[in-house]
Order: structure tokens, then C-alpha cells, then sequence
């Protein structure tokens, strides 16, 4: 029996497998970059501009990481979100244990400690194969002179670090495998956010239940909106598979000025909160990911954005506007 939503396959392909051992690869030398940023590139100094820094490569390291991720299980065309998730603990967790390795390398050729006989790079393949040394090298010495403070202060910024490897991939490849994926044909949906807003819908849970009931309700459920600057409405985005069933998200979104979002001033001044520009602060899913009859969505899109024309709606930047050609749940 089909599913009403989607639901992964579970497959991991063989070439998802190599995606992910060439990521491997990849990321021992990222790992290897960080440490090089962190230790040499960067000056080592308590300074507010210097912390700054290692906090800006911290952060794009992670996101890296999680770029890294979602590429494998693009790539590998795995539909699998937990083994997904797991295989990007792995790219973290390796990257995160070469850094280190290569950390102690580069801080002992800084300060003299370490004489090399052969390549930094031989020198940290070798010590990642020896845990115990690189444990007292990495962690225990650094702990041996410093006080009890300062050890909280280390053991903190370490979970950090770890943190900011771990997860990022982890996650951003579990969502990734979640995508919807066209088995017959064997290649990811196409995401399309719709440009064109709707209107809100008062009762996500009956409209819920209602699109459950009957999926093909869907294009007459949802009114494009008139247009105002600010407002409550609806948001869509259609999953596009070959074959005749395509999937749909559908999301009430709450919009207001960046100046009156309930933010603290602090955090507006982060975020470069502007004047005039409007975004959406909370949203609220109504289905996700619905199995529904599209057989042709482009008719369905130009659909949609004519009525918005037709009645001052508000399609967003990038709408496309033509003339409707055919229906738009069943074939021309």
C-alpha cells in the first residue's frame, strides 16, 4: 500500500559507499587545514579579534563538515536518514580526531618540541594511529600546569570544538537522506519553492486531515493571497518526480518587520536587522512531504501565479508569469 507521506527506502547504493569514503579522504586533509589556521595562521593571543577568528574558522569548519555530508548522501543517492546520520557522525568524529593529531604536530614544530625527521603529514598519519600518544599529547599535557580554572575553561572550548564537528554533519546528512527520492526513475525530486504566498490557513489541523482524506484537494485548499506588506499566509514548496505523483509541504508562516520582532536589541543588531525588511519569524507545519497527483506542475505553478496577478496577490521576487497551458491534475 502507498503511503500518504513520504517514506525513505533505505538503500544505500554502492556508490554511496564510495561517496563516503572519498569524503573520508577529503576530510583528512580539511582537518588537516583547520589545524593549520588554528595553530599557525591565526596569532595566539586571549584578544577579542583573535577569539573572533578561531570562533568564524570553528563555525566554518562545521558548516563545511555539513556541506560534506549532504554531498555524500546526494551524490551516493543514499535514502537511508539514520545510517545517513550516523556515516556523518563518522566524517565528524575523523575530522575532529585529525585535527587534534595534527594540532600536537604543528604546536610542537612551533615551539620546538618536536623534532621531524620526515613530512608533518607522515607525522600525523603516524600518531593517529597511536591513540595513547596522542590522548597524552593532545589532552593530558596541555591540563598538567594549568589551574583549576583554567582546565574548566580547556575542557569547555574541547566540548565545544567536538560539538561543532559532530553534529553539523550528522544532521545536515540525516535531513538530506530524508529528501524525497524518485525510485522508478532513480534520481532525487526537484525542490521548488514556490514563489507565490497563500493564504493562512485558521485550521492547519482540519486542513491536515482533510488533505489526508483527499490529496487531490490540495490546489483548491490553497487561495493565493492579496497582497500586503506584512501579513499572515501560507507557504509551499512541491518535491517534482518524474512519474505522476510529485509531494508537497505546506507551512503557515508568520511575517513581520525585522525592527518588531520580539528580539533582544542585541541580537537585531547581529543579525544586520534592517528597516522596512520583512521575514518570517515563526512558521507552522500544515502537512509535510503529502504524496499527490501533479502530473504536470508546471501548468500548476503558472496556475498559481496568474490568480495571484489576477487578484494583487503577492508572488515573491522570481515568480514567473505565463499563460496557462493544459490542466493541472490531469495531462493535456
Amino acid at each position: 500500500m502507498t503511503s500518504l507521506t513520504y517514506q525513505p527506502s533505505g538503500r544505500i547504493p554502492r556508490i554511496g559507499l564510495c561517496a563516503l569514503l572519498a569524503t573520508a579522504l577529503a576530510t583528512t586533509f580539511l582537518a588537516q587545514g583547520y589545524a593549520w589556521l588554528m595553530i599557525s595562521a591565526i596569532p595566539h593571543s586571549k584578544s577579542e579579534v583573535t577569539l573572533l577568528f578561531r570562533l568564524v574558522a570553528l563555525l566554518g569548519m562545521g558548516t563545511a563538515l555539513a556541506v560534506l555530508a549532504r554531498r555524500v548522501a546526494a551524490w551516493g543517492k543514499i535514502r537511508h536518514p539514520a545510517w545517513m546520520g550516523w556515516a556523518g557522525a563518522a566524517i565528524g568524529l575523523l575530522a575532529w580526531y585529525v585535527q587534534w593529531a595534527a594540532c600536537v604536530v604543528l604546536g610542537g614544530m612551533r615551539d620546538g618540541d618536536i623534532g621531524l625527521d620526515f613530512s608533518a603529514m607522515e607525522f600525523v598519519a603516524g600518531l593517529c594511529f597511536r591513540p595513547e600518544a596522542l590522548f597524552v599529547w593532545g589532552f593530558e599535557i596541555p591540563l598538567i600546569n594549568a589551574s583549576v580554572t583554567m582546565r574548566a575553561a580547556l575542557i569547555a572550548c574541547w566540548l565545544i570544538e567536538f560539538c561543532a564537528f559532530l553534529f553539523p554533519p550528522m544532521l545536515a546528512g540525516r535531513k538530506r537522506a530524508a529528501m524525497p527520492f524518485c525510485e522508478k526513475s532513480d534520481k532525487w525530486a526537484t525542490e521548488i519553492d514556490v514563489t507565490t504566498d497563500f493564504e493562512w490557513l485558521d485550521d492547519p489541523q482540519a486542513a491536515r486531515h482533510l488533505l489526508e482524506a483527499d490529496p487531490t484537494r490540495f490546489a483548491s485548499l490553497l487561495v493565493p493571497c492579496v497582497n500586503e506588506p506584512v501579513g499572515n499566509h501560507a507557504r509551499v514548496t512541491v518535491y517534482r518526480c518524474p512519474g505522476p505523483d510529485s509531494f508537497i509541504t505546506i507551512r503557515n508562516c508568520r511575517e513581520m518587520p525585522e525592527e518588531a520582532a520580539p528580539l533582544p536589541h542585541e541580537v537585531k543588531s547581529l543579525i544586520g536587522a534592517s528597516a522596512g525588511k520583512v521575514e518570517c519569524f515563526w512558521e507552522e507545519p500544515v502537512v509535510e512531504l503529502l504524496r499527490v497527483p501533479i502530473p504536470d506542475p508546471d501548468a500548476l505553478l503558472r496556475h498559481w501565479s496568474d490568480a495571484a496577478n489576477d487578484r494583487g496577490g503577492c508572488a515573491r521576487p522570481g515568480a514567473r508569469v505565463e499563460p496557462p497551458r493544459g490542466s493541472i491534475l490531469s495531462k493535456s
